[in-house]
């Protein structure tokens, strides 16, 4: 009986009807992959005791006497595996299949039985300056080719987190390589984002990996295909001669996708494709089992688009998305602190490489210090729930706004409070509180104010953009801020330069207690402040130089912010006369700011001082 809601029982696409079928417990048991236990006499390499991970220390690995039972290390801290046992199982196995035909058909359909099998019978793997070695997989791996199968067995489309050097692309091309060898007629495609990266016929190419694989297996094995046979192995493609399965390698750019259908198509770091969302678009029936594999790059793209839909189907293991580096067999905490030590691991890399966390993963972050979640109570999260992030009828409310034109009127509610119970802020001795936020497109200035207007709020001020402010509102000769001014709206702000405001609101957030954002009523102004970066230079992988953030969909909430966090706390100010146009009461608003300086705090009322 198929368990189509489960994948653990998936080791091949045959059921119990097909004439080829084999029980599992009929497929020979191959040794698995262990660590290396220390003998007397073996050396280990160690890191020194009392760095701490990402505390900024230089690393450098020490060769010591190994302790007998302890796991040895290599320098780069992964434990050393031990694989006697699986090359002696292979060797034998091999020499059992020479100039045997019923031992070779006897392995052909264990492995088309078993992906693991296959997988860890015959598969070879690539190390730059070693022997080819066997690629053993270890549970996460062997769960990882299992859900490969279910996903082409059920013909799903479906998405792999992962962390990078975990063996996935090889794992990709495995599962690909055991389709076109062991099932007639499978149309299978890769992909990736440009032409060497899918087949530069070197091993660091998808289909390197591929031809790599079949290099090392004996010939009975490959069906009949050869490397460089003309018309089964050429340059972004392989077909196999007995079984007519076929690899095709395809650009995850472009029209690329759009022509063919496969079985299945694997497209290797999605994540960093450029204009992914289009790209998506345009191979959207490209084959039966569309398959996602990419280590994290913040959420503007189509990877992170699928994986927080709400149909998305996720690789999990122990109840966690994800193919994690804390699952892998060689890692462990000493190698982490190792490995983030390297000088090209900036805590976006990092997250972004490593973590699997899309929050923190966009290169060139305007807010680099922003923390989306904490590992102690200890420590400030600038995302927050509970009565402190919620609006509060004793403090005033002040306002931001950044005017759409063409673009969306985006709204941010604040204000501010005490400091933290729980967290003592000596720096400000307050805390910018957004508790709400308001963003929408075409709306009309009338609109606005009526939806100011309507809010059960006290408010403090309006701050917006002057210079947009200024542009006529629809259909009349005056700007917008003398319209809203009909309303009772008095729009202030500061002309000021592009950088100021968002280093305003980087003084708030680098300064734990000091900025909180309610994470449930003001979900968008957390993706934009998580997202919002600077253009990357290609060569350097850096922020450019001199440069401003990138206009995109999460510009207008952080404008907002910025334009309220510039004029509330910034130093120097280039406003309007904010006496002149600040005489006013209207409806539920506050009485108007006397001074110009930064705001204190007082339990029952705030001024400015």
């Amino acid at each position: 009986m198929i368990k189509p809601e489960e994948w653990h029982d998936f080791i091949t696409l045959l059921d119990k009807t097909d004439k080829d079928y084999l029980p599992p417990d009929k497929i020979p048991h191959v040794p698995d992959v262990k660590h290396t236990i220390a003998k007397e006499g073996d050396l280990t390499w160690d890191i020194p005791p009392g760095i701490k991970f990402g505390d900024g220390q230089r690393v450098v690995p020490f060769q010591r006497d190994a302790r007998v039972g302890e796991r040895i290390r290599d320098e780069e801290m992964r434990f050393v595996l031990d694989i006697r046992e699986n090359l002696e199982f292979r060797a034998k196995i091999k020499l059992a299949c020479e100039d045997n035909i019923m031992a070779q058909e006897w392995h052909k359909r264990c492995c088309k039985n078993s992906i693991i099998f296959f997988c860890n019978a015959w598969c070879w793997t690539f190390h730059p300056g070693k022997q080819p070695q066997p690629f053993i997989a270890f549970d996460i791996q062997k769960e990882i080719l299992k859900w490969f199968v279910w996903c082409v067995r059920l013909k799903l489309s479906a998405l792999l987190e992962k962390s990078r050097e975990g063996g996935a692309s090889w794992m990709s091309m495995i599962v690909l390589a055991w389709l076109v060898l062991f099932f007639p007629g499978y149309v299978t495609y890769t992909l990736s984002m440009i032409e060497d990266s899918v087949d530069s016929d070197t091993e660091d190419s998808l289909m390197g990996k591929i031809r790599y694989l079949f290099d090392l297996m004996p010939d009975w094995m490959t069906g009949g295909w050869q490397r460089k046979m003309k018309g089964h192995d050429k340059k972004m493609s392989i077909i196999i001669p007995e079984t007519k399965g076929t690899i095709q390698g395809k650009l995850s750019g472009g029209k690329a996708g759009r022509g063919g259908r496969a079985n299945a198509a694997i497209y290797d770091e999605f994540a960093h494709v450029e204009a992914s969302k289009e790209v998506l678009d345009a191979s959207s029936s490209l084959a039966f089992s569309e398959i996602y594999v990419s280590t994290v790059r913040g959420m503007n793209n189509a990877f992170a688009m699928i994986r927080f839909s709400p149909g998305a189907i996720l690789f999990q293991y122990n109840g966690k998305n994800g193919f994690h580096w804390s699952n892998d067999f060689r890692k462990d905490e000493k190698w982490s602190i190792r490995e983030r030590a390297k000088p090209k691991y900036t805590e976006e890399r990092w997250a972004q490489e490593q973590e699997i966390q899309y929050e923190t993963s966009t290169s060139g972050r305007v807010y680099p210090k922003l923390r989306s979640f904490v590992s102690s109570p200890l420590e400030w999260c600038h995302f927050r729930t509970g009565k402190y992030a919620e609006y509060d009828p004793a403090y005033p409310v002040v306002v931001g706004i950044d005017f759409g034109l063409s673009d969306p009127d985006a709204v941010v509610f604040g204000q501010i409070k005490t400091e933290h119970e729980d967290f003592t802020n000596t720096t400000h001795g307050d805390c910018l509180v957004i508790f709400e936020e308001f963003q929408a497109r075409d709306l009309s200035t009338p609109q606005l104010c009526e939806m100011l207007l309507s809010k059960p709020y006290k408010y403090k001020v309006f701050v917006g953009d002057l210079r947009t402010g200024q542009n006529r509102h629809k259909n009349s000769k005056v700007s917008i801020i003398d319209y809203m001014r009909k309303y009772g709206i008095q729009i202030v702000g500061k002309r000021n330069s592009a950088a100021a405001p968002i280093l305003e609101v980087r003084r708030r957030i680098d300064v734990p207690g000091c900025f909180l954002v309610n994470e449930i009523n003001c979900p968008m102004l957390r993706e934009a402040l998580q997202q919002w970066s600077y253009p990357i230079d290609k060569n350097s992988g850096l922020p450019q130089v001199n440069s401003d953030p990138i206009d995109n969909q999460y510009s207008h909430l952080n404008k907002a912010l910025a334009y309220l966090c510039d004029y509330l706390f910034g130093s120097d100010r280039y406003d309007l006369d904010v006496d002149e146009h600040m005489g006013w009461d209207f409806n539920m608003m506050h009485k108007p700011i006397k001074s110009r300086s930064r705001f204190s705090i007082d339990r029952k009322n705030i001024m400015l001082r």
